[in-house]
């Protein structure tokens, strides 16, 4: 550890903090916007409604716009199923989470 890494860390108290991500509550899922061409990514949630988490504009195709749209809306549930993973990675339970992980991406890269 450097000093300025340790000067730091003693003004911080001793510790350093991390802040874990946070993913706007599921369901995820992605809309047409029609004025622009663009999809956008909406998240739902019983406290906020329904609001815009991302907008994919100008892809060179239809096609390419909505498959990054549907990756992104995906996010959540490949981060936990991945989580998941590498939980039970080593144990009998890990073919149950890798499938459910491929079922996932395979959704989000569905034609």
């Amino acid at each position: 550890m450097s000093q300025n890494q340790s000067a730091r860390q003693k003004q911080a108290g001793g510790e350093i903090g991390c802040n874990p991500v946070q993913y706007t509550p599921e369901p995820w899922r992605i809309l047409e916007q029609t004025p622009g061409d663009a999809w956008v990514v909406v998240g739902e949630s019983s406290a906020h409604g329904a609001r815009a988490l991302a907008t994919i504009p100008d892809a060179a195709s239809d096609g390419e716009q909505q498959a990054n749209a549907r990756l992104i809306a995906q996010a959540p549930s490949m981060h936990r199923a991945a989580v998941k993973l590498l939980c039970a990675w080593g144990t009998e339970d890990a073919p149950e989470a890798m499938e459910e992980l491929a079922v996932i991406l395979s959704q989000a890269v569905r034609s």
